[in-house]
């Protein structure tokens, strides 16, 4: 199988929130380019996971607080 932007695989293990984050900007090669970074390539994949994890609990982080408002 050739591999292309398209059909670029999504990190694994991904949290609810972060899935939802991703589907917003149309998915894994979107979110990348959108960081200007290659799915591709090992550092920026690794950059990319780093920042939607990062999102991922900020988002988490302000439901919570919502919840005990």
């Amino acid at each position: 199988m050739v591999l292309t932007h398209a059909n670029c695989p999504t990190p694994a293990g991904l949290s609810k929130e972060c899935k939802r984050i991703l589907k917003g900007f149309g998915g894994w090669t979107m979110f990348m380019a959108s960081y200007q970074l290659d799915p591709f390539d090992d550092e920026d994949a690794a950059m990319g996971e780093r920042i939607l994890k990062a999102l991922g609990e900020s988002e988490e982080e302000e439901e919570e607080e919502k919840k005990t408002s």
